[in-house]
């Protein structure tokens, strides 16, 4: 997968309301990962008919960021990294991520159901 154009998702949620969500991986440095999550996360949203995509987005976005100054921080270019290559190791990123998210979103904070998603 090469391209990085947005992705977008319409679905319907259990009060019948239309609702978008939206991963523009241009946004970000690591476009490719982000598109690759992005991809991933719509074709689960349809295969499982979920009701609700909003943590999926928002997981997938603080994952840029956090990805982005991380490699940025470690002297590496964050466009090398992706699902499918070997450029870059995600495992020391997403650990470090996992940690970041349980750190910033204590289970007693009103985000907490993202932090305890980590743990």
């Amino acid at each position: 997968m090469s391209r990085i154009d947005t992705r977008e998702l319409i679905y319907t949620n259990p009060k019948g309301t239309a609702m978008r969500r939206v991963i523009r991986p241009r946004n970000y440095r690591c476009s490719q990962l982000v598109a690759q999550l992005a991809h991933a996360w719509i074709a689960h949203h349809r295969a499982t008919a979920l009701t609700n995509s909003q943590t999926y987005t928002r997981v997938i976005r603080l994952l840029a960021e956090f990805t982005d100054g991380c490699l940025a921080a470690r002297g590496l270019e964050a466009a090398e990294a992706r699902l499918d290559g070997a450029v870059i190791d995600l495992t020391e990123v997403i650990f470090a991520f996992e940690k970041d998210v349980q750190d910033r979103y204590p289970t007693d904070s009103p985000t907490g159901s993202l932090g305890e998603s980590f743990r």
